[in-house]
């Protein structure tokens, strides 16, 4: 059930593990709260040719007048090795005033704060005279595959829309982002065996390397470069002569 305390609302979501994109118990952890607030809440599966299919969820209070969305995501990403955690990763844990857990930032604490918004004004006039909907998607770590059909199908007539995304770390009302770009980058080198003639080859995981740090160097104030993953490489006697490098920029808001 949703209370009005965020640290309640968030514990419950943090101890699914939702590791994009799936769903984990998260959607079914949101519903029952969204329920007690007299939503009706429909689950919608997304399907795409070559990707997993992904399990999604609509939320509708009001039928009449404006509506105010609320959009967001439960999806986590991986949480690595989890013994070197301080705090096991999803347990939810409180200590020395904060809250521990993969998804306490991005997002599983923006949709707490939005639970414990909707509970706080039930029964107040901004409850009787706007609708609200709550969009919520399990892929967006990974592109948000999922979510633009349900955006472009759910947005009319709403008179805004709220994600609560983490963006500014001092709290000031911002913009959604504009966008999210993914690219793969071959890398060429040159064969040689590295115990007789390494100088003869040339190292195509080094030249990648190289070229993270060039592109990561070279990301301006406007826009993020994340250099993510080089993946190459050859028996440790060969010199490698190929590789991809994958990187993600984002504009900064």
């Amino acid at each position: 059930m949703a209370t009005t305390d965020p640290v309640e609302n968030q514990q419950a979501p943090i101890r699914c593990r939702s590791v994009t994109p799936t769903e984990g118990g998260a959607l079914s952890t949101l519903e029952a709260a969204l329920t007690s607030l007299g939503f009706r809440v429909e689950r919608m599966v997304a399907t795409a040719e070559g990707t997993p299919d992904v399990e999604n969820l609509y939320a509708r209070l009001g039928t009449e007048g404006p509506h105010l969305m609320f959009a967001g995501h439960t999806d986590v990403v991986p949480p690595g090795d989890e013994a070197s955690w301080s705090h096991p990763p999803f347990a939810a844990e409180i200590a020395d005033g904060m809250l521990y857990g993969r998804g306490a930032v991005d997002m599983k604490g923006g949709i707490a704060v939005m639970l414990s918004a909707l509970r706080a004004i039930e029964g107040t006039e901004a409850a009787q005279t706007l609708g609200y909907d709550v969009i919520i998607n399990s892929d967006e770590e990974v592109g948000s595959l999922s979510s633009a059909g349900m955006l472009r199908t759910m947005a009319a007539g709403k008179v805004a829309a709220f994600t609560y995304e983490p963006a500014l770390p001092d709290g000031t009302l911002a913009g959604a982002r504009a966008g999210s770009g993914n690219f793969s980058i071959v890398v060429s080198g040159r064969s040689a065996h590295a115990g007789r003639n390494p100088d003869d080859g040339r190292n195509a995981l080094l030249a990648a390397a190289d070229l993270a740090l060039r592109l990561k160097a070279g990301s301006g104030p406007g826009c993020s470069c994340n250099p993510a993953k080089i993946e190459g490489g050859e028996p440790n006697n060969v010199v490698p002569d190929h590789a991809v490098l994958r990187v993600n920029f984002r504009p900064r808001t």
